[in-house]
């Protein structure tokens, strides 16, 4: 009786190899957070001259609460612990970029202590200040029943809401010599024309 030899398969590493996790930085951030009008970036110093990042997305966080809640218990903090001083029990640290990414378009802060070298994660949702509606100028046979306001940023925080990717950018221009009139062109990074092909439209 003869048994025949089996042979070993190698498996490829590429199949089982896990994507890289990569870690928060500053300057990974702003790279990928590029080409979004609602992003904000702010520096603030503590009382010890301890230097703060803040980042979040303007249309996606309550900004009511923003400098009662954080900015200001951050400014007068007299101690090293800076995420000590936030008046909120859900402040979270964070390691990786991706992981800041989708808590960001949640509606969060994050926060870099410089000197600790840490991130902290601070959620401080906004709620529509009127809710958006059905369309009552358009019959809708199948689809999305929603409709827009008349202000700009709502209007963003909307569809940012339904779309939660970075990709999605946002570039702020004025058009009309005579109005000047806000306008936002929205677009997926990676799927459209460059934007130098819609400027000139």
């Amino acid at each position: 009786m003869f048994w025949k030899k089996g042979k070993s398969i190698a498996k490829d590493s590429s199949d089982t190899q896990q994507p890289v996790q990569r870690k928060i930085s500053l300057d990974s951030l702003k790279q990928v957070l590029d080409n979004m009008d609602d992003v904000e970036i702010i520096e603030r110093t503590t009382l010890n001259d301890q230097k703060v990042v803040l980042i979040y997305l303007r249309t996606l966080i309550d900004q009511a609460r923003l400098n009662e809640s954080i900015i200001e218990p951050v400014i007068q903090c007299p101690h090293a612990m800076i995420y000590e001083s936030i008046a909120t029990p859900k402040v979270m640290k964070i390691q990786l970029l991706e992981e800041a990414q989708k808590l960001l378009l949640t509606g969060a802060v994050l926060l870099n202590d410089c000197i600790q070298e840490q991130w902290w994660v601070i959620p401080l949702p906004n709620e529509l200040s009127r809710g958006i509606e059905t369309s009552e100028t358009e019959t809708i046979l199948y689809g999305s029943k929603d409709s827009f306001t008349e202000q700009l940023e709502p209007n963003i925080t909307h569809i940012r809401r339904r779309l939660p990717i970075t990709e999605l950018k946002t570039e702020k221009y004025k058009v009309g010599s005579l109005s000047e009139t806000t306008v936002v062109l929205m677009y997926i990074d990676g799927l459209t024309n460059p934007v130098s092909d819609a400027k000139t439209l």
